[in-house]
């Protein structure tokens, strides 16, 4: 019986080491935290849980928040920062999907509206612009224009709830955001 107590105390020693346990613990909780971030950032409609568990999930403002709190951990130098436009605050989703700092939509340039669209509480809005560029805007609410009016650079156009989607088009090329500016 003293040998297998012996045995047992040895065993006790060499398995009760704290230190192990914790990292192995946080190393863990590390790794699904890093999963969740990866998968919220390779999906941000949230496909794979709208599939399995039947759930609406989006983590388009998430992935934005995040981004936005590692983008100012990185020094940019002052001179290569180069401005896109003054005053215009969209932010790109992807997808042709933007967000801006308010709930308020405003214009990119002087322009007409030229066509307004109402489908339930939806609009969509179609603005020419005088730089040639047509853009046309999805899921707005609360136009604060009408058909033909002028428009002015950064006049407010309407509202949003989660994101809004713009099409900027010259002839039949589709265009970025910085290039229809």
């Amino acid at each position: 019986m003293n040998e297998i107590e012996r045995i047992r105390r040895r065993i006790n020693k060499t398995t009760n080491n704290g230190f192990l346990f914790y990292a192995n613990c946080f190393l863990g909780i590390l790794i699904i935290i890093l999963s969740s971030l990866i998968y919220m950032k390779k999906d941000p409609t949230g496909n794979f849980i709208k599939k399995v568990f039947n759930e609406n999930v989006s983590f388009e403002k998430f992935n934005y928040e995040v981004s936005k709190i590692f983008s100012s951990l990185i020094i940019y130098k002052e001179d290569k920062l180069e401005e896109v436009a003054s005053n215009v605050d969209y932010i790109e989703l992807g997808d042709h999907y933007y967000y801006t700092n308010s709930t308020s939509v405003k214009s990119l340039n002087k322009g007409t509206v030229i066509f307004i669209g109402k489908e339930d509480d939806e609009v969509s809005l179609i603005i020419q612009y005088d730089n040639g560029v047509i853009a046309s805007y999805f899921d707005i609410y609360d136009i604060t224009c009408s058909s033909f009016d002028e428009i002015s650079k950064n006049e407010a156009l309407g509202t949003y709830i989660d994101k809004f989607r713009v099409l900027f088009r010259k002839g039949n090329e589709l265009l970025t955001l910085r290039d229809a500016i």
